[in-house]
């Protein structure tokens, strides 16, 4: 028996491990009768989290199972970057939804995290853009990848990390992250305190290889600096 604690300090997964890996876990609040805010799930004391890192071929196990921690503090709308490329921000996906944050957090929280299907580098760098829109480096080996088959919410939310827009005036940053069901991941943080209903922005750090529309977006912010 054993116990993971949510960077809140307040909230956690409670249940069985075995040789370091979740095996059975629920999700305990602030007080033993405290659901996640803002959680889908009516019956939210049965649902059961385990070790489910993802693979080459498989993005998760349970693809509709939301993270709690992650649902109390964001969820995904219409992003407010739509018509705004000629000032510095966007998304791979022209912006069209766009992380938002449900409660304030402080310089440095962790808001949001950030798992996908693992594929090398050399497989994702032989791909065309369109296919990458939603690829960000875990490390020196692996990419993570939320493909487009899983970008809708409606067909993956498990983490929601993906729906972050780019901006050159970023709110937020990634940052590499280790979580029970996922494994070692990338998660997104806070560069700054952040108000409930701000819309979390990241630098995409984009450097030898870029999109169209990330070269656009960045020569226009160079004449606006």
């Amino acid at each position: 028996q054993a116990e993971y604690w949510y960077p809140d300090g307040k909230s956690g997964l409670n249940g069985v491990w075995k040789h370091g890996d979740m095996k059975e876990a629920k999700y305990f609040g602030k007080t033993p009768d405290s659901p996640p805010l803002h959680w889908p799930e009516k019956d939210w004391r049965s649902l059961i989290y385990c070790c489910d890192e993802s693979t080459q071929e498989s993005i998760s196990s349970s693809p509709l199972l939301p993270d709690p921690y992650e649902a109390e503090r964001c969820r995904v709308g219409t992003s407010s970057l739509c018509g705004t490329k000629d000032e510095g921000v966007a998304g791979g996906n022209e912006a069209g939804e766009g992380l938002f944050l449900r409660t304030s957090a402080q310089e440095g929280e962790l808001l949001s995290f950030y798992n996908g299907i693992r594929y090398p580098h050399a497989v994702v760098d032989k791909r065309a853009w369109k296919m990458n829109g939603n690829c960000i480096s875990l490390d020196e080996e692996f990419a993570i990848d939320v493909p487009p088959e899983h970008s809708s919410i409606d067909r993956y939310c498990a983490s929601l990390g993906h729906k972050a827009n780019h901006s050159f005036q970023p709110n937020a940053e990634y940052a590499p992250c280790f979580h029970p069901r996922f494994g070692h991941i990338k998660c997104i943080r806070a560069l700054r305190r952040m108000e409930a209903g701000e819309e979390v922005l990241v630098h995409y750090g984009y450097t030898n290889q870029m999109p169209r529309w990330y070269l656009q977006i960045k020569r226009a912010h160079e004449v606006i600096r």
